[in-house]
């Protein structure tokens, strides 16, 4: 399900051993440099900047990370003790492998508020944010301008606001395996399995599944929705942006075949819409937002919406102007952080 901002895709390089340092703005403008002049950039911006791990429980190995300076100001407040411990950039790269899915994964980007940094009993609560496709974990900090929606969030309420952290559900390559355990790909146990066992390792959040969160835009909004009905217990709180109403390849024939083995019963045990006819979901909620202009997922996002309250679950429905893009994505978690904060008892 292509983003309007497809074709602005950060580039996707293999991933390489050890700590990188270099901020994805650094990296970008040195693309057209020579190699002599790179390994200068690398070495000089490796001596200035103090490496930055993020914490890791008693027991665990630190993740390998990457810290990204972007350009807006981090608030930090007054009432918050500096943690040394935590690190001091707001958004991170860090690689989140596929243990028990063997999912192979490209790195992930996280985001990390004031609180969280300057507080060392911080344990925000956590939402899990899917990009669409084609796309990465990038186009939420590039079209979604993530970091300053949550900076802005932030600066209202004391500098506290939800971790989030942007896994890839798509992995290497063109094939999309469909946010399903099936032949592209193990990616339901990534999500389910992998990401939140390895957020609960190294990160200091809120353990509680009451207080965790999923969403996303396009692809990633049909994943949200997905992931959710497959686990309504790690994520009691949805949101669907733009997203289709079932798992699609093509037709419904050729995805049976195609990523579900010829498995009929495979596929339709994880549509969405047969999910909610089957089953109740009590604790769920759901805010779903749509374009004005968006002809292919609007209807869709209102048949979900119309499945999601005949199941009892409480759902708001937004509408936004513009077309299927982030000039509607960005505007729709900024509308609904406040009802996510609710839902996921953030603090302040």
């Amino acid at each position: 399900m292509p983003t309007a901002t497809a074709k602005h895709s950060a580039r996707v390089t293999k991933q390489q051993r050890g700590p990188r340092l270099i901020p994805r703005s650094l990296r970008a403008g040195a693309a057209g440099l020579g190699i002599g002049f790179v390994a200068a950039l690398v070495v000089a911006f490796a001596i200035q900047v103090h490496e930055a791990k993020a914490p890791h429980a008693a027991g665990t190995h630190a993740p390998t990370t990457t810290s990204t300076n972007t350009t807006a100001t981090t608030t930090r407040s007054a009432e918050h003790a500096p943690d040394a411990t935590r690190p001091h950039d707001r958004v991170l790269t860090v690689s989140i492998p596929g243990a028990v899915s063997g999912f192979r994964a490209r790195p992930a980007m996280i985001y990390l508020p004031p609180y969280y940094r300057t507080n060392a009993h911080a344990r925000p609560p956590v939402l899990v944010l899917l990009a669409g496709r084609p796309g990465s974990p990038s186009d939420w900090f590039d079209g979604g301008a993530l970091a300053t929606v949550m900076d802005d969030y932030a600066a209202h309420h004391h500098g506290v606001a939800p971790v989030v952290v942007v896994p890839d559900d798509l992995g290497y390559g063109r094939s999309n395996p469909l946010c399903v355990d099936g032949t592209r790909g193990h990616v339901a146990t990534y999500l389910d399995v992998d990401v939140v066992q390895w957020i609960q390792a190294h990160l200091h959040v809120d353990t509680d599944p009451a207080h965790w969160a999923i969403g996303g835009a396009s692809d990633g909004g049909t994943c949200s929705l997905q992931t959710a009905l497959r686990d309504p217990g790690r994520f009691p709180t949805l949101l669907d942006i733009a997203g289709s109403q079932e798992p699609l390849v093509g037709s419904e024939s050729y995805t049976i075949d195609e990523v579900f083995g010829g498995d009929a019963a495979a596929f339709h045990a994880v549509n969405p819409l047969e999910e909610l006819a089957a089953r109740r979901y009590p604790h769920l909620a759901a805010v779903l937002t749509v374009s004005t202009e968006d002809t292919v997922y609007g209807p869709q996002q209102h048949r979900v919406a119309q499945a999601l309250a005949a199941d009892g679950v409480p759902v708001q429905f937004h509408t936004l102007p513009g077309k299927h893009g982030w000039v509607t994505f960005r505007p729709a978690l900024e509308q609904a952080l406040p009802w996510l904060a609710a839902r996921m008892h953030l603090p302040g």
